[in-house]
């Protein structure tokens, strides 16, 4: 695969992982829990929610940055497995809202588009510079 191609098909998969990662840190605010304590979320899922999307932010600046690509991808998309993983409940639990298990399920979709995006992006060499910082060593893996 072109290293080009693999660049921009990391830039997307960063862009949809980074949206993701943002709807984790906001989603209290976005998603309110419900009035009934019955039916809200835990609060590990609550807390766990926000930080994974504070390390995906994490792992998706240093990857634009260059600094450490190996690590820092595999922290974005451990991150994102698990956050998507923390929704997959919805669907066994009786009771939750309907409009709840269509959202969870375009966040997990989203999700293994954004991993499979990512996925070679520590074999591209301008995911986050220009190509003049391809052949940089100090901005590498």
């Amino acid at each position: 695969m072109s290293d080009n191609l693999t660049a921009n098909r990391g830039k997307i998969g960063l862009v949809i992982l980074t949206l993701l990662s943002l709807l984790d840190i906001l989603g209290p605010w976005i998603f309110p829990a419900p009035d009934d304590p019955d039916m809200a979320p835990p609060g590990i899922v609550e807390y766990g929610s926000l930080v994974c999307g504070v390390l995906t932010l994490i792992g998706v600046f240093l990857i634009w940055t260059r600094r450490n690509v190996r690590a820092s991808k595999w922290l974005v998309i451990v991150t994102r497995i698990i956050s998507a993983l923390t929704g997959v409940p919805a669907f066994f639990i009786s009771g939750v809202p309907g409009w709840v298990i269509p959202i969870v399920a375009v966040f997990i979709v989203l999700t293994v588009v954004g991993v499979v995006l990512v996925w070679n992006v520590d074999q591209a060499r301008n995911i986050g510079g220009s190509a003049s910082d391809a052949g940089n060593p100090t901005r590498g893996h």
